[in-house]
Protein backbone atom coordinates (compact mmCIF):
# COMPACT_ATOMS: atom_id res chain seq x y z
CA UNK A 1 0.00 0.00 0.00
CA UNK A 2 1.63 3.44 -0.88
CA UNK A 3 0.24 6.40 -0.88
CA UNK A 4 -3.20 5.39 0.82
CA UNK A 5 -3.82 2.91 -1.83
CA UNK A 6 -6.04 0.11 -0.40
CA UNK A 7 -4.98 -3.14 -1.23
CA UNK A 8 -7.55 -5.30 -3.31
CA UNK A 9 -8.13 -8.11 -0.10
CA UNK A 10 -8.73 -5.01 2.05
CA UNK A 11 -11.47 -3.41 -0.57
CA UNK A 12 -12.91 -6.73 -0.31
CA UNK A 13 -13.24 -6.93 3.22
CA UNK A 14 -14.44 -3.59 3.17
CA UNK A 15 -17.67 -4.47 0.80
CA UNK A 16 -18.35 -7.80 2.73
CA UNK A 17 -18.78 -5.68 6.30
CA UNK A 18 -20.54 -2.94 3.92
CA UNK A 19 -23.14 -5.34 2.46
CA UNK A 20 -23.53 -6.70 6.25
CA UNK A 21 -24.09 -3.76 7.20
CA UNK A 22 -26.99 -2.86 4.89
CA UNK A 23 -28.70 -6.42 5.45
CA UNK A 24 -29.12 -5.71 8.77
CA UNK A 25 -31.11 -2.61 8.27
CA UNK A 26 -33.04 -4.02 5.70
CA UNK A 27 -36.84 -4.58 6.64
CA UNK A 28 -38.49 -6.31 4.09
CA UNK A 29 -42.30 -5.19 3.55
CA UNK A 30 -44.77 -6.69 4.97
CA UNK A 31 -46.36 -8.68 2.01
CA UNK A 32 -42.72 -10.46 1.93
CA UNK A 33 -42.70 -12.29 5.15
CA UNK A 34 -44.22 -15.58 3.80
CA UNK A 35 -41.45 -15.96 1.21
CA UNK A 36 -38.57 -15.63 3.71
CA UNK A 37 -40.81 -18.09 6.14
CA UNK A 38 -40.71 -20.40 3.49
CA UNK A 39 -37.39 -19.88 2.83
CA UNK A 40 -35.98 -20.58 6.17
CA UNK A 41 -37.97 -23.49 6.33
CA UNK A 42 -34.75 -25.76 5.30
CA UNK A 43 -32.87 -23.95 7.47
CA UNK A 44 -35.00 -25.61 10.07
CA UNK A 45 -33.88 -28.12 12.57
CA UNK A 46 -35.27 -30.41 15.25
CA UNK A 47 -33.19 -28.20 18.22
CA UNK A 48 -35.24 -24.93 16.58
CA UNK A 49 -38.23 -26.80 16.37
CA UNK A 50 -38.29 -27.83 19.67
CA UNK A 51 -37.13 -24.00 20.69
CA UNK A 52 -40.22 -23.01 18.88
CA UNK A 53 -42.21 -24.88 20.84
CA UNK A 54 -41.36 -23.90 24.13
CA UNK A 55 -41.68 -20.70 23.19
CA UNK A 56 -45.15 -20.71 22.24
CA UNK A 57 -45.98 -23.04 25.54
CA UNK A 58 -44.30 -19.87 27.33
CA UNK A 59 -46.21 -17.46 25.65
CA UNK A 60 -49.71 -19.43 26.01
CA UNK A 61 -48.76 -19.72 29.98
CA UNK A 62 -48.05 -15.82 29.89
CA UNK A 63 -51.31 -14.88 31.16
CA UNK A 64 -51.89 -17.71 34.04
CA UNK A 65 -48.45 -16.50 35.19
CA UNK A 66 -49.83 -12.83 36.16
CA UNK A 67 -52.98 -14.62 37.82
CA UNK A 68 -50.18 -16.31 40.15
CA UNK A 69 -47.82 -15.70 42.74
CA UNK A 70 -45.30 -17.41 43.23
CA UNK A 71 -43.99 -18.69 46.52
CA UNK A 72 -40.75 -16.07 46.40
CA UNK A 73 -43.06 -13.58 46.32
CA UNK A 74 -45.26 -14.99 49.16
CA UNK A 75 -41.69 -15.57 51.45
CA UNK A 76 -40.74 -12.07 50.65
CA UNK A 77 -44.06 -10.57 51.18
CA UNK A 78 -44.05 -12.88 54.95
CA UNK A 79 -40.68 -11.82 55.45
CA UNK A 80 -41.53 -7.89 55.07
CA UNK A 81 -44.51 -8.35 57.66
CA UNK A 82 -42.25 -10.22 59.66
CA UNK A 83 -40.17 -7.63 60.35
CA UNK A 84 -42.83 -4.46 60.61
CA UNK A 85 -44.54 -5.77 63.97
Amino acid sequence: MVGGDVSEPAKLVQGVLALRALGRLRKPPVDAIGTYAVHAVRRHTDQTHEAVLALIDELLTIGVRDDRVSARVVAARARALDTAA
